[in-house]
């Protein structure tokens, strides 16, 4: 059986061919391919990952016969296509597997969120003084609740500060997965962004709840 080789398939599309150029670049590259999307990225289906890679064989193709692409040598294209496939399974992880985003108008259960973790840092407080100073205090029941200025004050962030307060703060979202998930809606483009992104939200609010 004849060998299978990149040069001959963009021979084979660069002179008309361009279907049997396709096959034979599925042929080679198919395998491989689908098990690099599954093992990193958030895709975990082989159907969905199947119809990435096919997403990329076309989007080579085109580029092949529009003369886009140049090719320098075997080890180049296969990693400029490992590429290719990477960056196509990350955008229909964004479009398909992303977590809720949070918008302008905050749920309900968002503030109960915040309601929550406010009592629990409260009631952790009184525990460690009553630990370290050896006395027994609680929370006065008559101010018990979320301080509602603090709230009026989350309302007025940016919905990329909000976005970042609920995902990190509340529901413990890794940085990574944020950058992964909405990133590119909310101009997020790695971890370190994210971080400092968050860090200067967070003092935004607490300058305006105080």
């Amino acid at each position: 059986m004849e060998k299978l080789n990149v040069v001959q398939a963009i021979k084979l599309c660069q002179n008309g061919n361009d279907d049997k150029g396709k096959e034979r670049l599925i042929e080679m590259l198919q395998s491989g391919s689908i098990g690099l999307i599954l093992s990193k990225t958030r895709v975990s289906e082989q159907h969905d990952a199947l119809s990435i890679f096919y997403d990329a064989i076309m989007d080579q193709v085109d580029e092949i016969l529009s003369g886009k692409f140049v090719f320098a040598d075997e080890i180049k294209f296969k990693a400029y296509f490992r590429k290719k496939c990477i960056f196509k399974a990350k955008g229909f992880v964004r479009e398909n597997i992303a977590p809720f985003i949070p918008m302008a108008d905050i749920s309900e259960q968002t503030e109960y969120l915040f309601e929550t973790e406010f009592d629990d840092i409260r009631n952790e407080e009184y525990n460690r003084k009553n630990e370290l100073y050896n006395i027994d205090l609680a929370p006065d029941p008559q101010k018990s609740g979320f301080p509602k200025h603090v709230m009026e004050a989350f309302h007025k962030l940016s919905d990329k500060c909000k976005m970042l307060i609920i995902l990190k703060k509340l529901m413990n979202i890794s940085h990574k997965t944020i950058v992964d998930s909405v990133g590119f809606l909310y101009t997020i483009a790695n971890e370190n962004v994210s971080k400092n992104a968050l860090k200067r939200c967070w003092k935004i609010l607490l300058s305006r709840a105080t």
